[in-house]
């Protein structure tokens, strides 16, 4: 059951949360870069698992036991890995986006198709 959900749930309840610790952590994935070339898929996977892709503009929440994750992206071209260590009730904000590889612009002057690289970076100090 995702944290929210429980939450509501245990207050629905009655119960006293004020020291309650979260059991889950939460990583949201952003793609809106304002140098995302926004026309590719990036695909991910979470811990060896495919999920849905993200397009431009979008972002995935994604509910995770406390401890080591790895987080990919791939846009068919290249990919990126980063690996997370999650503490309890803590939100991991990630970014990711499809940006010209050196040499790319020159090659999408001369060829009209430009090559990709893919970023994953994470944002700023968790909360």
């Amino acid at each position: 059951m995702p944290v929210m959900e429980e939450t509501a749930a245990r207050m629905a309840d009655g119960e006293d949360l004020r020291d309650a610790v979260p059991r889950e952590a939460v990583i949201s994935l952003s793609r809106n870069r304002p140098d995302d070339w926004a026309d590719r898929v990036i695909y991910v996977w979470l811990n060896g698992a495919r999920l849905d892709p993200i397009r431009y503009g979008a972002t995935l929440h994604l509910s995770v036991p406390p401890g080591r994750h790895t987080v990919k992206v791939h846009n068919t071209l290249r990919g990126r890995t980063l690996e997370i260590e999650a503490a309890p009730g803590e939100h991991i904000r990630l970014s990711c986006g499809n940006q010209t590889a050196a040499g790319g612009f020159l090659m999408m002057l001369m060829m009209g198709v430009a090559a990709l690289r893919v970023r994953l970076d994470r944002e700023g100090a968790s909360t």
